[in-house]
């Protein structure tokens, strides 16, 4: 039997990452003060959420499109995707749309960049050689269908979760408005039946409960 060797700067490297992802199941989402810990959800559970929503919608659209992109690396850009919030912990979509209306959006570009130099000397150099592409639409300015695809889910899914806090008292209209535009403003929004639809009748989502 051949064993396959590798460095093992390399292999603790892969080990490292596997810490780094495990983390996920700790940090917390939806940061605003105004929202308990125990109402906010995991970067894990996000992952997870995306992960599901991806597959449904993708498999939802016409042949014609489900063509224009890869499923598979739509489904590593979302494992990827929050990454660098176990560095920085969650920035919430208020917070970061606060930065850019008052003139500070240079700070999130500061923060990426300063990100994308940690992972660089932390991502294993056989993964970097093999997931160029995905891992250059993460960190770098790589443009991909894909890419937009996994940022139109994004809207989607905080636009749910928004509606599902509203339901419960908390002032997030905002945010939901501002969600909801941005979906069904974005090129992937007419091509996809299953979006489309919990756009249209979100609470044929959010009330609902699987027993």
């Amino acid at each position: 039997i051949k064993i396959a060797m590798q460095d093992n700067n390399e292999i603790d490297k892969y080990i490292e990452l596997s810490v780094m992802f495990d983390t996920f199941k700790y940090i917390p989402r939806l940061g605003t003060k105004r929202i308990p810990i125990a109402e906010k959800e995991s970067v894990a559970i996000h992952l997870y959420e995306m992960n599901y929503l991806a597959y449904l919608a993708y498999y939802s659209m016409d042949k014609v499109y489900q063509d224009q992109l890869d499923l598979l690396k739509i489904l590593k850009l979302i494992m990827w995707h929050e990454a660098d919030e176990t560095i920085t912990n969650d920035i919430p979509y208020p917070a970061k749309r606060a930065l850019r209306e008052n003139g500070f959006g240079n700070v999130l570009l500061n923060i990426k960049d300063t990100v994308r130099k940690i992972f660089k000397n932390i991502i294993p150099e056989s993964l970097q050689k093999s997931d160029d592409e995905v891992l250059g639409s993460t960190f770098g300015e790589y443009k991909s269908e894909e890419k937009s695809f996994v940022k139109f889910l994004d809207y989607v899914n905080l636009y749910l979760n928004s509606i599902k806090l509203c339901d419960k008292g908390y002032n997030l209209e905002k945010t939901i408005e501002e969600c909801r535009s941005l979906t069904v403003n974005h090129s992937w929004y007419l091509k996809c039946p299953l979006v489309m639809e919990l756009i249209k009748h979100p609470h044929k989502f959010t009330d609902k409960e699987y027993n």
